[in-house]
């Protein structure tokens, strides 16, 4: 199966901070990010102003202003109106200095550029190589599918993503790209990618396109903590009141409807959806949520741990598999032993007890609170704006008129 052993992690060889994990919860259940995404919360606007003051750096005070303006009109357009400024990758020519190594440091990718990359690049191959993979249009079940999917995708990425804009004009095409795969092509070709190939964290790996649909799956189940299945997008005025909030079941049945009707990889889709369709695994049917009005932040957050609980046993799983493999072909298990040992399991489970040491508790067992900071700060931006993003902001016309860049 295409399904990866080892997590794909957003940064190279790093460990949590273990500092990260002594947050102050303002609110029960939640985490200082989940509470910076709540709209005008003392958080939530003091993530603004770091945005502004990057803006400002970048493109100057007037410029600023502007923005703080279209903020404002955001608010009362009531999703009418969008952000004028987007976060993208940069152009592979201008990585070219990365070989220089004088200057190679200086503007090696930050990891959420790498995780922008990976997660972009994985979703767009999978819509333009898994929704046809049978002849003709779509039947009405899998255009809800692929509209269930796209919508989810909307609700739940860092909303100052550029692949929104994806995302965005395959819905309001929704109609037209159920019927012929020429016409998803035709969308997905509006927006080519400047950048082809995957980040190194996930090159180096058995399948590139896995790995980046990993970190999407993540940065997705984040998401929707983040934006409450997409309510603070709403209270914001990013996004219209008739919008679809997704509730931690409904979030949990789009992505198992996406891998039923159009992963790439058929026999993980098949074991996915077997697992999926058990609520005796992984506790799905008794932890998500199904209503988003009444759930609380503790229940937002499951999504998250579920997904990376999904994740953790098709790890071992497949170290099992491929220990199998190797006895049944006389080759010894699973790195030249008899069989599985349990060292191997460990080894395939993420995050390692290096990457977050908060995250075993005393007698070994998970400790789920951490786990779930463990994946916020691996698989979505900070709330305060890194200065390196300052690059990868894109301007709408009239806003980047205004600086030199």
């Amino acid at each position: 199966g295409l399904f990866l052993r080892k997590t794909p992690l957003a940064r190279k060889n790093h460990k949590f901070e273990t500092t990260h994990l002594k947050m102050q919860q303002p609110r029960e259940g939640a985490t200082e990010t989940m509470v910076a995404h709540q709209p005008f919360s003392k958080e939530f606007l003091e993530r603004r102003k770091s945005i502004l003051d990057a803006i400002e750096k970048k493109k100057g005070y007037k410029v600023r202003q502007k923005v703080e303006r279209r903020w404002k009109e955001i608010e009362r357009s009531r999703g009418n109106i969008g952000l004028p400024f987007k976060k993208d990758v940069l152009q592979t020519k201008q990585r070219l200095v990365q070989h220089i190594p004088i200057v190679k440091r200086a503007v090696a990718p930050s990891p959420e550029e790498d995780l922008m990359l990976d997660t972009s690049l994985s979703m767009i191959r999978g819509l333009r190589l898994g929704v046809y993979k049978t002849k003709g249009p779509l039947t009405f079940a899998k255009k809800r599918a692929l509209t269930d999917w796209l919508e989810l995708m909307s609700a739940t990425l860092p909303e100052e993503w550029g692949i929104h804009d994806t995302i965005d004009d395959l819905l309001k095409n929704i109609d037209y790209i159920s019927k012929a795969q020429d016409n998803l092509w035709k969308i997905l070709d509006r927006h080519s990618m400047v950048r082809k190939k995957y980040s190194p964290s996930c090159a180096k790996g058995e399948s590139a396109f896995t790995c980046g649909f990993w970190k999407l799956l993540h940065t997705m189940s984040i998401g929707l903590a983040q934006h409450r299945g997409g309510q603070t997008l709403i209270d914001s005025g990013m996004r219209k009141p008739d919008t679809r909030i997704f509730s931690p079941s409904e979030a949990a049945v789009a992505v198992r409807d996406y891998m039923d009707n159009f992963f790439l990889c058929d026999p993980c889709s098949t074991h996915f959806v077997a697992t999926f369709d058990d609520c005796s695994k992984n506790r799905r049917c008794d932890r998500l949520a199904n209503a988003a009005e009444y759930a609380t932040d503790a229940d937002w957050k499951e999504m998250a741990k579920w997904m990376w609980e999904v994740h953790n046993d098709i790890n071992v799983r497949l170290v099992r598999e491929h220990a199998q493999e190797n006895k049944n072909k006389k080759r010894g298990g699973f790195f030249g032993g008899g069989g599985v040992v349990p060292s191997s399991n460990i080894a395939a489970l993420f995050p390692s007890i290096d990457a977050c040491v908060k995250c075993f508790g005393d007698d070994g067992s998970w400790n789920e609170e951490a786990v779930f900071l463990f994946l916020e700060y691996e698989y979505w931006p900070s709330t305060t704006f890194d200065p390196k993003m300052n690059r990868l902001l894109k301007f709408e016309q009239e806003f980047d008129a205004e600086g030199a860049g």
